[in-house]
């Protein structure tokens, strides 16, 4: 069972109660937003608005499948931007 139905909805909530910039990459990540009660910031071109926004110097937190996870990694490391990776897959 996978999908936004997956998702370890206690962390997230954790990780959301920062002050930062949200995005959604992906349908599942959408979902799983809206059922913590959070409307992201940027749903379209996510990629490109948090590196905008790491280069104002503000954080970002970005939700995406495992499968988006790679091509957001890389076009950080692209700009040379740190980052970290938290899994929010329930245990199994």
């Amino acid at each position: 069972n996978g999908g936004s139905g997956n998702t370890d909805f206690t962390q997230l909530k954790e990780k959301l109660g920062k002050n930062v910039l949200i995005g959604a990459i992906g349908i599942e990540a959408l979902i799983a937003l809206k059922r913590t009660g959070i409307n992201p910031d940027y749903i379209y071109g996510v990629r490109e608005a948090i590196i905008e926004a790491a280069f104002s110097g503000l954080s970002s937190l970005v939700i995406c499948t495992e499968e988006g996870v790679l091509m957001l990694a890389q076009r950080l490391e692209e700009e040379s931007l740190n980052y970290e990776i938290i899994d929010l897959e329930k245990d199994k």
